[in-house]
C-alpha cells in the first residue's frame, strides 16, 4: 500500500477514534446527569419519608405526654392542652403551671384541716372555707389567676403566692395580670388539639412503639456482641494486614508492579514514535 494511501487511512481512523471519544463522552456525561437526577429523586423520596416518620412518632410521643402530664396534675388531657396553651399565650410554661398546681393542691388539703395560715392566705385571695373544700384543684388555680388579674391582695400577694402555690410561683404574678384566664376562655373556643379518647389511644401506640425500638436494640447489641466474639476469636486474620513482614512483602510486590508498568509504557511509546516517523 502506498505511504500517503497509508497515511490517510491513519488519519481516517483517528478521526473516527475520536468521533468515538466524543460519542463515548456525551453518553457518558447523559449517564452522569441521569443518575445525578435519579440519586437526587430518591434523596427527596427518602427525605420526605423520614420527614413523615418524624412527624407521626413526635405527634405520638407528644400524645404520651399529654396523658403523663396531665395524669400527674390530675386534669383530663383535653384541659392540659388549654393550660398549656394558655401558659404559652402568657409568657410562662405548663411545668411552670403543674408546679404550682402541685403545691396548691396541698395548701386545699391544709386548709380543709384547718391550717391559720392556709385559710388566710385563701381569704385574702377572696376564697373562704366553702370555695375551697371539695373543689377541683383546677378551679382554685383559675380562682387565683383571676383574683391576681382583678388587683386583689396587692399588700400580701407575693407572700401569699409562694404560699399557696410555692416559691417558684412568683414568675406567674405577671402571667395571671396578661390575662391568663381570658386565654384559657380561648383556647376552649379553638378546642383542644387532641381529644382525651385520641391522647389515650395514642398514648397507647407510643408506648407499643417504644418497646418495639427497644427490643430492636436490644437485637442490634446482641449482633454486636456476636461480632465482637468473632472478631477476637479470627484477630489474627484481621491483624495480617498490618503485620510488618506482610506490610513490607505487599510494599515491595507494589514497587515491582509499578516499574514493570513503567517499562511497558515506556515501550508503547517508543513504537509509537517509531511508528509515527515512518509516515513523515
Amino acid at each position: 500500500m502506498p505511504r500517503f494511501e497509508l497515511k490517510g487511512k491513519v488519519q481516517l481512523d483517528g478521526n473516527q477514534w475520536q468521533a468515538g471519544l466524543n460519542q463515548a463522552k456525551r453518553s457518558a456525561d447523559k449517564w452522569s446527569s441521569e443518575t445525578a437526577g435519579m440519586i437526587r429523586r430518591r434523596l427527596v423520596q427518602a427525605f420526605a419519608v423520614g420527614a413523615l416518620w418524624r412527624s407521626a412518632t413526635g405527634v405520638l410521643d407528644k400524645a404520651a405526654e399529654i396523658r403523663d402530664k396531665s395524669a400527674r396534675m390530675q386534669v383530663d388531657p383535653e384541659t392540659f392542652q388549654h393550660l398549656d396553651y394558655a401558659a404559652r399565650q402568657s409568657g410562662a410554661s405548663i411545668d411552670d403551671v403543674s408546679t404550682a398546681m402541685r403545691t396548691l393542691a396541698g395548701m386545699q388539703q391544709d386548709a380543709t384541716e384547718g391550717s391559720k395560715t392556709a385559710l388566710q392566705a385563701f381569704e385574702r385571695m377572696g376564697l373562704v372555707f366553702d370555695d375551697i373544700a371539695g373543689r377541683n384543684v383546677e378551679d382554685l388555680f383559675m380562682d387565683i389567676s383571676k383574683a391576681v388579674e382583678e388587683g386583689r391582695n396587692q399588700a400580701n400577694l407575693l407572700a401569699d403566692m409562694q404560699t399557696l402555690m410555692g416559691r417558684g410561683s412568683q414568675p406567674l404574678i405577671p402571667v395571671f395580670q396578661s390575662n391568663f384566664s381570658g386565654m384559657m376562655e380561648e383556647s376552649r373556643k379553638i378546642g383542644a388539639p387532641l381529644s382525651s379518647q385520641q391522647v389515650s389511644e395514642m398514648g397507647q401506640t407510643a408506648d407499643a412503639l417504644t418497646k418495639s425500638q427497644q427490643s430492636i436494640s436490644v437485637q442490634i447489641g446482641k449482633g454486636f456482641s456476636n461480632l465482637s466474639d468473632f472478631v477476637e476469636k479470627n484477630g489474627a486474620y484481621f491483624a495480617l494486614p498490618f503485620d510488618r513482614d506482610f506490610k513490607k512483602s505487599s510494599d515491595n510486590s507494589t514497587r515491582l508492579q509499578e516499574k514493570l508498568d513503567s517499562k511497558l509504557l515506556e515501550k508503547i511509546e517508543r513504537n509509537t514514535r517509531e511508528t509515527a516517523d515512518t509516515f513523515k
